[in-house]
Parts: structure tokens; sequence; C-alpha cells
């Protein structure tokens, strides 16, 4: 009788509709196969006949799921992304942003600039080149070529190029990246080139030059992985899976129905924003244990990822496509010496300069489509050597929603190209994101809690490599419904080198090992405030407790900020928006997800909040999140916590 009252309460909790204006639950808990709200990979909502047939593991759908992750430790909720609740916040008939081509006068065929002749205007006289070189993890120009009218030969990697009228104006700018080969280079040379001048680590050479045999010393038959892939990392920024059946379903369906792409349905985030999260990815730590990110003198000393393939004979690529906001740069002092073999930082600030970290079209293109056809470039030139590569999309998908539209066709079109083109044969290709969107209209509500926490990551390996390693892939496979994080990608990455044994982290296991059934967000390193394990299963707070674990946090955001009296102002509560009660399997003590507004600022954050048994004191648990924009009003302050809960005193500078 006991157990049957203990059912009957927690279903009645689960019932509850949380009244508040942002929140609405009672429509996402699917306690049947026929009030699910499934959809297909385009958006579209199936019926309930559709979502009762049952499928395959094999060909398995998860339209027909209630939890994307079903297990005792762990259910993630599988939710319609178009649901009624959110639909109309939600911009899908809004067309694709383009930019306007017809800015591009030059381009690159070879070792060739030409000037397009169908685009050139009547007022065009001549045009003139700027080699762009690294200087200090920035840049600078250096000497302008001769004039040229129809072509000119280019040897440097980044180039600006500049075109004037009859009068000596300057009427059009181009920016192009100029593929080069390059080696490595075991013995430190004397490069007289100012281009590579901070690193030893590379040479250039000619097309002429017979490439240099890489030798793996990973090759004994004792590996588990014998054949080497090059890598190729994609990042979306603040691209979650739902997000992605919104508004990438011909990317999604071209991963999935083309090259049998793995799509991980239980990828949960660890942190609060990019760099949080790809610290864990690139070195398998979390950002806090890692002293070497805050040197003033740069986080060269890291030991990021691509450091173990350079050691393993690949040549590496970083890149990024917002320099002012850059992964390790916006709260962290960059690179004293260049990172990678391939680093596009020079090119991209000087290309970005006089616009703002809001467009996303320069010269007559957009960053992204820079940024594919640097992937598309460096895959062409060195498929017969070994690569690592990471690009990060952000100008077009970090503050809209709708943004990632824009990236669907554009990155279609160059997964389609890398395929047909045979460039994708020996390669592990990772398309995926550092986190769902952090603010807005949206991420008030539950679906969009869900969301930022689940980002997108999809997973390729060539065909053959699935044949001849099927025990890895099956255990990828079976992997999609697991608990997973941006550690088992590092240690995934470590697995393809064979390495991931040697691993001194302690939450990463890779995917092609088989991850528990039964993981929890505490093994697998995810604190409870980010965890989507049983998110769902909450209620309502009444009044008394509502205002109780407010007032623990306005005092805990205030604590933070006590160090810093003099720039960031005295925070006061403004409003509740919410505050629910976690009833997750196995709680001892009372949990809460609150959300507050602030002023002044009107900054909205939420937290998790724990009590002990008699709540006499509560404690926040974890980071901090802020779900609305604050922009420049924390320009006073540069930690990286920090930012988004001070509010500056006085005029901002």
């Amino acid at each position: 009788m006991l157990k049957r009252v203990k059912v009957l309460v927690c279903v009645l909790c689960l019932s509850v509709i949380l009244l508040s204006d942002n929140y609405v639950y009672r429509s996402f808990f699917h306690f049947n196969k026929n009030r699910d709200i499934p959809v297909n990979g385009s958006g579209k909502v199936l019926t309930a006949t559709a979502a009762a047939k049952t499928v395959s593991l094999k060909n398995w759908s998860p339209q027909t799921w209630k939890f994307l992750v079903d297990s005792k430790k762990c259910q993630i909720l599988n939710v319609n992304p178009f649901h009624i609740s959110i639909k109309h916040l939600l911009k899908i008939n809004k067309e694709a942003d383009t930019c306007d081509d017809r800015k591009e006068l030059t381009y690159i065929r070879g070792n060739t600039l030409l000037l397009n002749q169908t685009r050139k205007p009547k007022s065009l006289s001549y045009c003139r080149l700027k080699p762009i070189y690294r200087k200090k993890d920035s840049y600078e120009f250096g000497k302008r070529s001769k004039l040229f009218y129809r072509f000119i030969d280019i040897k440097d990697e980044f180039i600006k190029v500049e075109c004037y009228n009859f009068s000596g104006d300057v009427i059009s700018e181009n920016f192009h990246m100029h593929f080069i080969i390059k080696v490595k280079n075991d013995i430190e040379t004397n490069n007289n080139s100012k281009q590579l001048s901070e690193s030893n680590t590379t040479k250039n050479v000619n097309s002429k030059t017979k490439a240099q045999s890489t030798v793996f010393s990973n090759q004994n038959s004792r590996f588990e992985i014998k054949d080497r892939l090059n890598v190729l990392l994609v990042m979306i920024d603040s691209a979650s899976r739902i997000n992605s059946l919104r508004y990438l379903p011909k990317t999604r369906k071209y991963l999935t129905d083309t090259l049998e792409a793995v799509e991980m349905l239980g990828y949960n985030k660890v942190a609060d924003n990019t760099m949080l999260n790809m610290v864990p990815l690139l070195t398998g730590d979390y950002y806090e244990n890692q002293p070497c990110l805050n040197s003033k003198q740069g986080v060269d000393n890291c030991s990021f990822i691509w450091k173990n393939y350079a050691k393993d004979g690949y040549l590496t690529h970083f890149t990024e496509d917002l320099t002012s906001g850059g992964l390790f740069h916006y709260t962290l002092a960059g690179f004293k010496r260049q990172p990678t073999d391939y680093y596009d930082r020079p090119f991209h600030e000087a290309n970005e300069k006089g616009f703002t970290q809001w467009d996303i079209c320069m010269h007559g293109k957009s960053t992204s489509e820079t940024l594919h056809q640097r992937m598309y470039d460096l895959a062409y030139n060195l498929k017969n050597k070994h690569y690592f590569s990471l690009s990060q999309h952000v100008r077009m998908s970090h503050d809209y929603l709708e943004g990632l539209r824009n990236l669907d066709t554009i990155t279609l079109n160059t997964f389609t190209k890398l395929f047909e083109n045979n460039l994708l044969n020996n390669t592990f290709l990772a398309f995926f994101g550092d986190h769902g969107m952090r603010f807005g209209n949206v991420r008030m509500t539950f679906i969009g809690q869900l969301e930022e926490r689940l980002p997108m990551m999809f997973i390729y390996v060539p065909k053959w490599f699935k044949n001849k390693y099927s025990n890895l892939i099956n255990n990828l496979e079976r992997n999609a419904r697991r608990l997973t994080t941006h550690f088992d990608m590092f240690s995934t990455l470590l697995h393809l080198l064979n390495q991931d044994n040697e691993r001194t982290h302690n939450y990463g296991i890779s995917l092609f090992r088989e991850i528990p059934h039964e993981r929890s967000c505490v093994d697998a390193g995810i604190s409870l405030h980010w965890c989507t394990c049983n998110y769902h299963l909450s209620a309502m707070d009444n009044s008394t407790m509502r205002n109780q674990l407010a007032s623990f946090f306005i005092y805990h955001l205030n604590s933070l900020l006590k160090n810093h009296a003099k720039i960031c102002s005295k925070l006061d509560l403004k409003s509740i928006v919410s505050s629910v009660r976690l009833l997750s399997r196995g709680v001892t003590h009372s949990k809460h997800r609150v959300t507050i507004q602030t002023e002044p600022g009107d900054g909205k954050f939420e937290a998790t909040l724990r009590c002990n048994k008699n709540c006499s004191k509560y404690h926040v648990i974890g980071d901090v999140s802020r779900v609305n924009k604050y922009g420049s009003s924390s320009k006073c302050i540069k930690d990286h916590t920090l930012r988004k809960i001070c509010h500056c005193i006085g005029p901002l500078q």
C-alpha cells in the first residue's frame, strides 16, 4: 500500500503545471507512446500511429522514444523542437541570410591571384596586394606588391587585396587565404620569412617538393587501431541538437542518410560557456584544474590534444571566425607562440577590422564560408598526409537561434564536396556544438533549459573503418543513447592515436568503448546544474520557499562580487521568475532550480540550490547561468565567471 501511495504522489507531482509566465511543463511528460510528440529529422510532427511503430537497433529512429537516454540513473526527455509552448518564439519561415558576392573582385587559382574581369567595375584602374603576417598573436601587413591589372603570382598564406580607381582611391578590399603545403621539420632551421618567424614547427614547401614520408610510431600490432585517420572537428557555437532539428535539416539528412554518421543523443555539456566546454574536449580536464590557462604569458604550456597529434606526425590546424571573442583570447592571454602548423587568427583579425561582432558578411563572403573553404583546401591539399583540424564557427550562430539556418546550405555543400571527392575516405569527422543557446526567450522555457545543456554531436568514420573495426563501431552506435560528454570526445581523440589508456583524467571514456548503461551525471563529471538526467522530474515551490531560495540566491551572487565592490554594483532582487523542486531518484537533500531577475541591469540568473535535511541553509551547487544578454554592462571586469554577474558602476568605457 505504501508503494502505491508513493507512486501516486510521484505521478501527481509530475502532473503539476508550473504556472510561471515563462514555464509550461505538463505537455512534456510522456507517460505512454500515444502521448508523445515526436518529430522527424526535418521537424515534421509525426502521428501517434507512426510514433508507436517499433524499429530495430540498426534502423533506430528517435521519433519513437519518450527518452533519448533511458536508464535507472538517467532519463533524458525527448521533446518536440516546435512544441506549441515555444513555437510563437521561433522564426520558422525566415529565409537564410546571404552575402553579396559581387564585392569579391579577385580570386585565387593555384599560386595566382586573378582579377575577375566579369565583375570588374569600369572605374577600376589597378590593384595591389599586401601579405598578412602573424605578430604577437595578432597581425601586421607586409610590403605592398607591384601594381597588377589582370593577375599576379602569390607566395604568402594570407593576403589583403586593394583595388583603386583612376583617382587613386581604394574602391574595393578583398582578403584571401592561399593554401601553402607545409611539412614537419624535425630540425629547427632558420627561416627568414616573417610569416613563420614565430613558429619553428613547420616550413613552407612548393608543390614540386616531394612530401616527406610520415612515420607513425604507433603502428605496432599490439595497438587496437592500426590505421591512422585524419581528424576534422567542426564546432558550431551554441548549436544544440534540438535547434539543429529546426534549422539544419539538410545537413542533418546528409549526415545521417548519406554519410551514415552516428548522432550522440545523450551528449551533455559539462560547463557554462564555450571556453569552459572546449577546454575539457581539448585537454580532458576542467578549466579550474589547469593553471596554465591563467598564465599572463599565454596558454602555450597547456596540453591541448593537437599536440598529441603533432607528436605523432600530423600537421595541425586551428581556426575560429570571431577573434575578439576567441576561445583563448576573450578572457585568456592567447598564444605567445603559434600553436598549430596552420593558424588562421592573423587572417581573420585583419579581415574583420572595421566590422562588429554581429556582422557575418565581410568583403562579399560570410566568415563561415571562409572557414569551410579553408577546411576543404586543407583536406584537398593534404589528402596524402595526416592532419588534425579544428574549425570553430561563432558569428552566425552565437546570438540567435535562427542564425543556425545560415549554415545549413553552405555546410551541406562542403560536406557533399568533401565526400564526393573522396576526401573523407581516411577521415574522422565530428560536427558538433559546444552548448546550446544560453540566453533569449526560448532559453527561458523548459525546452530552452534542456537544449542549452544538450549540444549537437555527429560522428562520421569511413565505411572501410567501420568494417575493419566493427566492434568499435558497435560500441559507438550503442553509445548513441548513453549519457556522454566533451570528456568522452577527448578520450575518443586519444583512442584514435591508441593513447586513451595513458590518460590521467577521471571522467572520459572513448566513444569507441561501451559507455556504462547506468551512467550518472556524477560518473560522467557533469555537475547537477548542467545535468539533464531526470530533468523533467520537478514540482513548483510554494511562495514561502520561493522567497527563501531567492534570498539565498541573491546573497550568493553578491558574495561572488564582494572583492569587486568598487566596480560592480550590489545586486537587489527584482523578481522571482521561477522556482521548482527537483524530484530525481535517490535525492537525499532538497534541491531546487531557481531563476531570478536582479537590478540594476535586469540580469536574469539561474542556479541549482541544495539544502540539508532541515533546510536551515541553502548552497548554490556549481555554476550560475546568465540567461539573458549582458553585452557591455560587465566590461569593467575580465574574470570569465564574474563577467556574466557584474553590472559595472558608472559609465562604461
